[in-house]
């Protein structure tokens, strides 16, 4: 089964129950490889200190943009020696070092009183930033306050984990979030949430879009409607920010789509308006080298008439 692509560096992720290394030992377990595409070059990503493959399961794989990290979702124990209780984490690869570490921590230490687990995709907005969705509250000091499942934002130089699915002024949610984006430079979020606080006035659940910098947020769907019952549409957020694309599964009471699911793209910051352009008066190399001409020319002219009358002078003289 296929992983996600990182189409710069011609490498894609990939989960199988199997070995692609050559190991001839049976596997019972989904492994996490890095395949590229134009050697043919393969690499463990699920490996244990010793670089044997894990006894454990490992999914969601997924690669950073320059390529050296692959962040991948497990419940093994053999991984790391910081999870002895074997329950479901985040590990970070680091294919320089060869090393792997545990991403996941409860804020108020210690291990989860309830398991870590992943909802949807992971994502690297740069190599220092993982984003995805979790019903584990215990990720943030403030999770009592949090909505069933959120958008989380996990900086790895640092293993703080905030909030990212939030409204204006970091308004929390009244509803559940998930399916996040991030632009490669934080700034724009995107996430679906079934939220009706943010926004004012308040406007149906659906597809969002919050502008950090400038403490915006947008709901990019509202034309659309409210969101079907168990519906969770896919999000994919432009690197830049100025395009978000969507999913939408439509009721089979709508006219004409009707229980179709469709792609959406919508520009968020707006198409560059038109500007019809002005005619700016300027001169051509052509017309330049015309007037230099004529400027020699009077210039020549002037010259001969002075040594016309001073030659006239000395005969008169």
């Amino acid at each position: 089964m296929q992983g996600n692509v990182n189409f710069l560096r011609s490498e894609v992720v990939l989960h199988l129950r199997g070995t692609l290394t050559g190991a001839v030992t049976p596997l019972t377990s989904n492994q996490v490889y890095v395949r590229n595409l134009v050697s043919g070059d393969v690499e463990l990503i699920s490996a244990k200190p010793d670089g044997g493959i894990t006894e454990g399961t490992v999914s969601s794989g997924t690669i950073s943009p320059s390529g050296r990290f692959v962040a991948f979702y497990s419940g093994t124990s053999d991984l790391t020696s910081d999870n002895p209780l074997g329950q479901t984490q985040l590990f970070l690869r680091d294919r320089i070092t060869q090393t792997t570490r545990r991403l996941t921590f409860s804020s108020g230490g210690g291990e989860f009183t309830s398991p870590f687990i992943l909802f949807g995709p992971l994502q690297f907005p740069d190599d220092n930033t993982l984003v995805f969705s979790s019903p584990s509250r215990e990720l943030t000091s403030n999770g009592t306050s949090l909505p069933p499942t959120n958008v989380f934002e996990l900086k790895l130089g640092t293993g703080l984990v905030t909030v990212a699915s939030v409204g204006v002024g970091g308004l929390i949610p009244n509803g559940q979030s998930s399916n996040g984006q991030i632009s490669a430079d934080g700034r724009f979020v995107a996430f679906t949430s079934r939220a009706t606080n943010l926004t004012a006035p308040p406007l149906p659940d659906g597809v969002y879009v919050r502008d950090r910098l400038a403490d915006e947020i947008v709901n990019v769907s509202a034309s659309l409607g409210p969101l079907e019952p168990n519906t969770i549409p896919n999000v994919a957020l432009s690197a830049d920010g100025s395009v978000v694309s969507f999913d939408w599964w439509h009721a089979n009471s709508v006219p004409v789509v009707g229980g179709r699911i469709l792609i959406y793209s919508v520009s968020v910051r707006g198409s560059v308006p038109f500007v019809a352009p002005v005619p700016v008066p300027t001169r051509s190399l052509t017309a330049m080298a015309a007037l230099i001409a004529l400027l020699v020319t009077v210039s020549l002219l002037r010259h001969v008439r002075t040594s016309e009358r001073l030659a006239v002078g000395q005969r008169v003289d």
